[in-house]
């Protein structure tokens, strides 16, 4: 008899990390894959759009730890919470390295997934938020608050405007409902072609493109 015990990927995990939220958050809630963050530079596992921006970093067994603080800095400069996701068996590793906002979910074969610590939400700062925005959303927010802006002007130019003159509070509700909008067809693809338990496959329908950076400059 083999009792080799099978170690599950990172696809598998996420796939129960999306029927959990699912079945725990509300009926607005919007769920993308591989989102890009920070100009483009980063990349999150999973993010969750409710009236928070919650990262998901997952954790599998064949992970190493390495880059798991840094990993956890980017994302609470630029997301309201961050939560990671990992093998049981990693739990109280993850402990030691991240910080105590940062909400801990465990993942197990037979159990599923479980919540080990939630995770806290605290303001992300204007100059952070407003990176999310592609240009025709940046044009949009400052005329939603009255800035001055040109059709010249650059991204960056538009973003030294908002930070300066933007109110924080409405910032960070234009940016939930800016994503939220952008992601929602996507999101509603997913649901559409998703069976009663998420596959790997069903995953696809969740991915964002890198080369839609280019797509929505």
């Amino acid at each position: 008899m083999n009792n080799v015990m099978t170690i599950p990927d990172a696809n598998h995990v996420k796939a129960k990390v999306v029927e959990y939220f699912l079945s725990t958050q509300r009926d607005d809630i919007v769920i993308a894959s591989e989102l890009q963050f920070a100009d483009f530079k980063r990349r999150v596992d999973l993010v969750v759009i409710t009236d928070n921006l919650l990262a998901i970093e997952i954790k599998s067994p064949r992970d190493n730890l390495v880059k798991l603080s840094t990993q956890v800095a980017d994302y609470n400069d630029y997301f309201d919470g961050t939560a990671i996701v990992c093998d049981n068996q990693l739990t109280s590793k993850v402990r030691d390295i991240v910080p105590g906002e940062v909400g801990i979910y465990e993942f197990d074969n037979a159990l599923g997934i479980t919540k080990n610590r939630a995770e806290q939400y605290e303001s992300v700062d204007t100059r952070f938020l407003i990176t999310f925005l592609v240009r025709s959303e940046l044009r949009g927010l400052a005329q939603a608050t009255n800035i001055d802006w040109k059709h010249t002007d650059t991204v960056d130019a538009l973003r030294r405007k908002i930070a300066d003159l933007a109110e924080t509070s409405f910032v960070r509700d234009f940016v939930i409902s800016a994503l939220r909008e952008r992601l929602r067809p996507r999101f509603a693809n997913f649901a559409r072609h998703r069976g009663t338990h998420i596959t790997d496959d069903d995953l696809f329908y969740l991915t964002v493109s890198p080369l839609e950076k280019y797509r929505f400059r």
